[in-house]
């Protein structure tokens, strides 16, 4: 839920609904970003983001040299 409120909150210039001619990707990351910073204690927010980047470290040799503004393209 706090994923959704920060999409809706006052941090991203442009309205969540509105088309979009830029980038997503700035706000879907600090939308996930910013609830576990505030939510999570130290070490479960450290746990976590290991994790991801874990698995960042996993599949950057197979995706890793491809823009995420070309996720979902033909």
């Amino acid at each position: 839920m706090a994923h959704e409120l920060a999409h809706h909150s006052d941090l991203f210039v442009d309205k969540f609904e509105d088309e979009r001619k830029d980038s997503i990707w700035f706000e879907k990351g600090m939308c996930g970003y910013l609830p576990r910073k505030i939510v999570l204690d130290e070490t479960a927010f450290k746990e976590i983001t290991n994790i991801k980047l874990e698995l960042v470290k996993v599949h950057k040799g197979k995706y890793g040299k491809h823009s995420l503004d070309k996720f979902g393209t033909n």
